[in-house]
């Protein structure tokens, strides 16, 4: 934001004023009014405290200190849901359909202890599937830990019905 500020000739807090979340922002891809939290004051107050507290560098020395002002945004998708399909194979294992996203937070190792634990298979037969519009069901978004919490408990829901499915069948079948 600071490199994006100065090419514009832009104060730093400037362009992150301009571009905060106010109290009934509509995004372009969530269509929902968002609530603010205040940041654009906080950002104001923290400028003005920097601005007060001007940091001295101590006669000849090399001070490695200084101040910055950073912003965030993290979207929290609450209330949230999730669906999965988890999948018998032939081969003794099981493939999990889910459309959540795999970006190193080990989220895949998760599903698969969840499944193989719940279902009793090692979980050396477990697959993700890669997510796709046409195959697995829609998950908004791989984000925070709501993750490993709705798509958890959705392949333990699925895994389950599963194993509900083939005692129901082994009842039946008669020796």
């Amino acid at each position: 934001m600071d490199i994006i500020a100065r090419k514009l000739g832009m104060d730093p807090v400037e362009i992150r004023l301009k571009n905060i979340v106010d109290e009934g922002y509509v995004s372009g891809t969530e269509k929902t009014a968002h609530h603010a939290v205040g940041l654009g004051e906080c950002l104001k107050q923290v400028q003005e405290n920097m601005n007060k507290s001007k940091t001295r560098v101590p006669e000849g020395g090399n001070l490695k200190t200084g101040s910055g002002i950073a912003c965030g945004y993290k979207i929290s998708r609450t209330p949230s849901g999730a669906d999965a399909f988890v999948k018998l194979s032939p081969d003794g294992g099981a493939d999990i359909l889910v459309s959540s996203t795999e970006m190193g937070q080990g989220i895949n190792t998760v599903l698969c202890q969840i499944v193989a634990e719940e279902l009793g298979i090692d979980i050396k037969n477990m697959r993700v599937m890669p997510p796709d519009t046409y195959t697995t069901p829609m998950f908004p978004a791989s984000t925070s830990s709501r993750t490993t919490f709705f798509m958890g408990n959705a392949v333990k829901a699925a895994a389950r019905d599963i194993r509900d499915q083939i005692f129901t069948l082994a009842e039946q079948i008669t020796l």
